[in-house]
């Protein structure tokens, strides 16, 4: 829920009146942790889809619709 997420931090304020910012790897984080799953079995990638141009296209840096992600999370025996 939204104050859940305000009170771990993954719920910002955005400069633009009106709006907010979600940290997703922190708002993921916290669903994972919420099903059982403890801090140590949770992994986070470094990268930045915005700052690693080279590596990922971003909406967000580049407002061109190009690619779409999508994440499969499996939960083993």
């Amino acid at each position: 829920d939204l104050g859940q997420l305000q009170a771990a931090g993954a719920l910002l304020p955005d400069p633009e009146e009106g709006r907010d910012r979600l940290d997703i790897r922190l708002a993921a984080a916290l669903q994972l942790r919420n099903l059982g799953l403890e801090a140590g079995q949770i992994s986070h990638c470094p990268l930045c889809t915005v700052a690693e141009a080279e590596l990922f296209h971003s909406w967000r840096r580049d407002q061109v619709k190009a690619v779409q992600w999508s994440a499969i999370v499996s939960q083993g025996p």
